[in-house]
């Protein structure tokens, strides 16, 4: 790599720090991307802290429910614990797996034959796009997943691999199926590498004894919710797909990846150099080409369940950065790669700007704190979408997953007796919604998606608004 090159990447890789920096800053006061998924996480490791591991889908405590695998919120608990805001100790969780997922894809591209300068900067360029930001800055499993699973294909690179390298690489496998069901693909991409390259006896011994580890987290997570989490998965894990949601699904992550296009660029570029490997070389043979294809492969079945935000692109967007940075070095480095791939980067780092500047008009929901002073009584429970805001004023959340009421609604209407006879007696001290559903828009989002119109019905027959923060509407009882 020439020298001005060289110090393009540098000074690229620097700003996205940098920014990075500013915008971890900014938005982890604000609160900005702690949507109602960053409360179900951090709901369930409150949960932890008080003993409760999965809590079961509906009790006299509330509804349970989630299609999250332990480890990150297993994690987040034991911060909590420690440093005792459930808000701050998520956080601390989101930055290191960050850093991991930066380490472990720097490994990966020096094992691959890449540049330390290129390896460097594609580490730090995962950092650029929107799902890696909003897995540092929200409350999320996904970027601890993604890191892990890149540690196992870091692992398992090179022409010669170590036995002890190989039972890393399974335990890291293992972990990351404890963080997220699907996070297989970098499992996958290796055991097809190890075959193809012609050692089958290592491509076998990894499956088997991650497969094996799997089973070993599935039954740990049985044996310690009593098989409650199985009743969970069972209803929640398809969020309600049906057989045109799943063949919907390449339509459905298009759609989604069009919303993030600083994302969608990096996707693009690494689906050409994937296209251009293939047709020069017929075939498919190396490791990050595999692990790219086995990515593409998960996560369109991912997004054929309804309700699948751009959170589960950021598999999508690691190994798009590892392909080209690997294209590149076969390559040789050519100007015109290098140049597209740091236009990508420059071109998503002013996206980063443009949100670090206009910091204040993207929390569109208001801080928790405010919204609780708009609640008189925080004695009672609080019904909330987000369950971070009852967690916030110190209690247990009543509703850990708004989306599997409206699956629970429609699917098992026996479960949800209890809520609707809640709203009625008007147990809650108020009702907390990330959007007012007096806007058309979001209450057909509401109603197709979220809590369903049974809940939207139950809810205004008994309580009204009160007030607003941003867009987070809260209702308090109706006098009676």
């Amino acid at each position: 790599m020439s020298r001005t090159y060289r110090a393009l990447f540098v000074l690229t890789a620097s700003v996205i720090v940098i920014l990075t920096i500013l915008r971890a800053n900014a938005f982890w006061q604000n609160e900005a991307y702690l949507d109602d998924a960053s409360g179900n996480w951090t709901a369930l490791a409150k949960d932890l802290t008080e003993g409760v591991f999965y809590r079961p889908l509906q009790s006299p405590d509330g509804y349970g429910g989630s299609r999250y695998f332990p480890l990150h919120f297993v994690l987040h608990a034991g911060f909590m614990t420690a440093i005792g805001d459930p808000i701050r100790s998520g956080y601390a969780v989101s930055a290191l797996s960050m850093v991991l997922l930066m380490s472990g894809v720097y490994m990966l591209l020096r094992k691959s034959g890449a540049p330390a300068v290129l390896a460097i900067s594609c580490a730090t360029f995962v950092l650029a796009a929107r799902p890696a930001q909003e897995s540092l800055l929200a409350i999320k499993g996904d970027g601890l997943a993604v890191a892990l699973s890149v540690w196992g294909v870091a692992l398992c690179a090179g022409e010669a691999v170590g036995l002890g390298s190989l039972v890393a690489a399974v335990v890291f496998f293992t972990l990351a199926f404890a963080a997220k069901i699907t996070a297989v693909a970098g499992l996958a991409g290796a055991v097809l590498w190890f075959w193809l390259s012609g050692r089958r006896r290592t491509a076998a011994g990894v499956l088997l004894a991650s497969v094996a580890g799997m089973a070993l987290v599935a039954g740990v997570i049985y044996v310690g919710s009593h098989g409650v989490a199985l009743d969970v998965l069972r209803v929640s894990a398809s969020g309600g797909a049906t057989a045109r949601d799943i063949l919907r699904a390449p339509l459905t992550l298009a759609k989604q990846a069009r919303r993030v296009p600083e994302t969608l660029v990096f996707i693009q570029l690494g689906c050409a150099a994937f296209l251009l490997v293939l047709f020069q070389r017929k075939t498919i043979t190396d490791l990050p080409m595999l692990y790219f294809g086995g990515v593409l492969a998960v996560t369109t079945v991912i997004f054929g369940s309804p309700g699948t935000d751009t959170n589960h692109l950021l598999d999508f967007h690691v190994a798009s950065v590892v392909l080209i940075a690997s294209w590149l070095t076969v390559r040789g480095l050519d100007d015109f790669g290098r140049a597209a791939l740091l236009v990508a980067v420059l071109a998503a780092g002013l996206s980063l700007g443009s949100g670090l500047v206009n910091a204040a008009s993207e929390q569109r929901r208001g801080r928790f704190a405010d919204v609780l002073k708009l609640i008189p009584d925080t004695s009672r429970p609080i019904l909330a979408q987000n369950p971070l805001l009852p967690v916030v004023a110190g209690q247990r959340a009543y509703l850990l997953d708004p989306f599997l009421i409206r699956v629970m609604a429609e699917r098992h209407a026996a479960l949800v007796e209890p809520l609707w006879n809640d709203f009625r007696d008007q147990k809650f001290a108020a009702v907390v919604l990330e959007s007012d559903p007096r806007d058309e828009r979001a209450r057909s989002l509401y109603r197709s998606a979220i809590l369903g119109q049974r809940f939207l019905e139950e809810m205004e027959r008994n309580y009204e608004v009160a007030g607003a923060v941003g867009a987070r509407t809260v209702y308090l009882p109706r006098p009676r």
